[in-house]
């Protein structure tokens, strides 16, 4: 029997998708702040008639909720899927879950493009990063 991984979310299907997607909403809240501290808001509407009269919080909160909503939804998704296929593969614990997890997770991030084909690549490269960062497992360390 081998050691348990620390880095493996174990469990029931609602435990371990709840904190995919919990994790994916913290890192979307401060993926969103990042870019909200990068970017200007716009100061008029789009034909520059009159200015906006949202507030600096209002823009803060749909920025920063949009991307916490998008990672959340991806976590959600890789979760589920990883589970999923699991279930039907009757409980084997390897990277071609994982594959299919990152699969799914990236075809949604690249169908937010509405097109086809970048879902599809965007699908593939997810994937296959997904199954190389779990077949590598929990050690990173490299001897220079």
């Amino acid at each position: 029997m081998s050691p348990k991984d620390p880095n493996r979310l174990d469990g029931p299907f609602i435990e371990r998708v709840g904190k995919a997607g919990l994790g994916g909403v913290v890192l979307g809240t401060f993926w969103g702040g990042i870019t909200t501290a990068w970017t200007t808001p716009p100061v008029s509407d789009p034909r520059g008639l009159m200015p906006k009269s949202t507030t600096d919080f209002q823009q803060l909160r749909a920025t920063v909720g949009a991307q916490a909503f998008k990672l959340g939804t991806v976590g959600v998704i890789f979760a589920a899927t990883d589970c999923a296929c699991e279930v039907l593969r009757d409980e084997k614990v390897d990277i071609v879950n994982s594959f299919w997890g990152g699969a799914a997770s990236g075809f949604y991030l690249g169908m937010r493009s509405k097109r086809f084909d970048i879902a599809v690549v965007s699908a593939v490269g997810c994937g296959a990063l997904a199954a190389a960062v779990d077949g590598h497992g929990p050690q990173w360390e490299y001897q220079l």
